[in-house]
């Protein structure tokens, strides 16, 4: 044997185990939520986000909209409308 007691190696799948049911609660929360309100998951700054994400994608620019490709985007950083922009590609 390993010389590891069974309530030791037990412990890392009851732990995956408990963040595997707390994550698709929360995503059932989430979905539940966004399927009865779809707006619920908006804040006031999310259309820049969501602009800036669908200019990246039909010009290739980090623009603030499509309308305005050469209009750069100065006031959000990269990483959420790139994340936002593979999920509508």
């Amino acid at each position: 044997m390993n010389g590891q007691s069974p309530e030791r190696s037990l412990y890392p799948t009851l732990l995956v185990l408990l963040l595997l049911i707390s994550g698709t609660l929360k995503a059932l929360l989430v979905f539940q939520a966004t399927a009865h309100d779809p707006d619920s998951m908006f804040s006031p700054d999310s259309a820049s986000y969501i602009q800036t994400a669908h200019a990246f994608l039909q010009t290739g620019h980090f623009a603030i909209s499509p309308a305005h490709p050469h209009v750069p985007q100065i006031a959000r950083t990269p990483g959420y409308p790139l994340v936002l922009a593979t999920v509508f590609f």
